[in-house]
């Protein structure tokens, strides 16, 4: 398997994935058009097997927090394939992704929104924001951050923490 950078001809691909977990009432061509703004401050990523098939994919997005003083990369649209699901591959992705991070040692704080139980993302050191920074019921805004960065966190209020991205 190999996370890498998303090529432009697999993005019909990874919209597709997309639109099948999160259609939230929108067309395929609402759902695109909304997904390609992302694109221009994001990087995505895709997680491959050996056949070069796509079986995962999530972006990453430098937020833009000018009142934070540690830089905020937001964590999205974190998918797999419908016929890889429940065989940990997620997991293995993520897992990946945050090795990576570590060996070019990013000391960015990792944020996202858990559409899903918040304790699966434990697993890669996210840790759910103090119930005052919580916008949404339905998704959990969560970090993966050094402990002081969590305490600086925990002490700003909720204007400073991007919405759902």
């Amino acid at each position: 398997m190999l996370l890498r950078k998303i090529k432009s001809e697999e993005l019909a691909e990874v919209y597709q994935m997309g639109y099948a977990a999160w259609p939230k009432g929108r067309t395929y061509k609402e759902y695109v058009r909304d997904n390609q703004k992302e694109e221009t401050y994001g990087i995505r990523y895709v997680y491959v097997n050996e056949e070069n098939q796509i079986i995962g994919s999530f972006i990453l997005l430098l937020l833009q927090t000018p009142r934070l003083k540690f830089a905020l990369h937001g964590i999205g649209s974190v998918v797999v394939h419908q016929l890889y699901q429940r065989m940990g591959y997620g997991r293995d992705m993520l897992e990946d992704f945050f090795k990576k991070m570590k060996i070019e040692k990013r000391s960015a704080i990792f944020m996202l929104y858990s559409d899903i139980l918040p304790e699966y993302y434990h697993q890669f050191g996210f840790k759910e924001l103090p119930s005052h920074l919580q916008r949404y019921p339905q998704s959990i805004a969560m970090v993966n951050c050094s402990e002081s960065q969590y305490e600086y966190l925990s002490k700003q209020s909720i204007e400073d923490i991007p919405a759902y991205f």
